[in-house]
């Protein structure tokens, strides 16, 4: 090593130093102020309408939830559909579908219960 343990000290100085530096350099050389079409909250060209912060229902937030939780629920379905074929062969087809069965029964009552709720309902 050639500055022994202090490298670390140097390498960590220099750093900071070129940091702020550049933070001073920057808010010398760069605008004060930043043009108004900067704050607006979309920079499409249209003008807002309305107010940006509104409260959205938590009924969509609800119904995603429950598409996701019902699409990783069927996506299960298909290697048990792809592997029936082979379950049957090696004797344990019976224990298959009844497996499927009570896993399409939950399906089936989470639904109703979502159902029931009014959890589907905008």
């Amino acid at each position: 090593m050639i500055f022994g343990g202090s490298s670390l000290v140097v390498l960590f100085v220099l750093s900071a130093s070129i940091a702020v530096g550049l933070i001073l350099l920057s808010s010398f050389i760069g605008r004060n102020k930043a043009p108004k079409e900067r704050s607006l909250p979309y920079e499409c060209g249209m003008d807002p309408i309305g107010e940006p912060r509104h409260s959205i229902s938590i009924n969509f937030f609800l119904i995603a939830a429950l598409f996701i939780i019902f699409s990783i629920q069927i996506m299960f379905l298909f290697p048990i559909a792809l592997l029936f074929r082979y379950a049957v062969a090696g004797g344990a087809g019976v224990f298959v579908m009844v497996e499927l069965i009570i896993f399409l029964a939950l399906m089936a009552l989470a639904l109703l219960y979502a159902w029931k709720m009014r959890a589907l309902d905008l």
